[in-house]
């Protein structure tokens, strides 16, 4: 019984430990580095963060991150909103995620629909 009370609180802390986060808004500039990292500006952080890297990473394969690419091109030209989806520790906000290298890797990076 206490293995099972044990099992059940550290899945507990687990979840209480991070937490979904969702961010809308425009971006202000995109830019792509030699290195592959592509980075934006947006209006939900006012500072610059890492979507994910062209060549791939074990979290966001190249395909992935070129289509990412395409639709932050697409929504900067168009002015047109998007959305990233996080799963952030708790307590992080879309005003406070890290930024540059140390920003979390989207779960998924959408274009939205123009009204």
């Amino acid at each position: 019984m206490r293995t099972l009370s044990f099992i059940a609180l550290m899945a507990l802390s687990t979840i209480a430990q991070s937490a979904a986060l969702y961010c809308p808004g425009k971006l202000a500039q995109v830019i792509v580095y030699g290195n592959g990292n592509l980075m934006i500006l947006s209006t939900w952080r006012s500072d610059w963060t890492v979507l994910c890297n062209l060549k791939g990473t074990p979290s966001v394969d190249s395909v992935t991150c070129s289509h990412w690419s395409s639709l932050a091109a697409m929504a900067f030209k168009e002015g047109s909103q998007v959305g990233a989806y996080y799963d952030v520790p708790a307590g992080t906000t879309c005003a406070n995620l890290p930024t540059y290298a140390r920003a979390p890797v989207p779960v998924y990076f959408r274009l939205i629909t123009p009204k």
